[in-house]
């Protein structure tokens, strides 16, 4: 099983996918595992795991073919992430405190 004593989670998006009685248990579990919004650097696409690894991947298994409709777009979406292998969702996730580092060196601005 996956340790995830040292991850890190950002309260703003864990917000708008939890009710409020859920937020307060993370809150008072994760509160030293979080990072709060207004921590948050204004480069924070460069922490999103999604932003910087997983939605390219699944842009170019998407665009493979053409869409006529939203309904064929929305199942090429899903059927895209399906075929996404957990491992490398999990990279991108064990990419982050690296990321991190990085974001802390250019001062919260975008690196490269």
């Amino acid at each position: 099983m996956k340790d995830f004593s040292s991850t890190f989670y950002t309260v703003f998006f864990i917000a708008s996918v939890v009710g409020d009685i859920e937020l307060i248990i993370i809150y008072l579990f994760f509160f030293n595992y979080c990072i709060k919004k207004d921590a948050w650097p204004a480069s924070s696409p460069d922490l999103n795991p999604l932003d910087y690894s997983i939605w390219s991947l699944l842009e170019a298994d998407v665009n493979a073919e053409e869409h006529n409709s939203v309904e064929s777009l929305k199942n090429a979406i899903s059927e895209a992430f399906e075929r996404l292998p957990i491992e490398v969702i999990n990279q991108a996730v064990d990419n982050w405190m690296k990321r991190l580092d990085a974001v802390i060196k250019a001062k919260g601005r975008h690196f490269e």
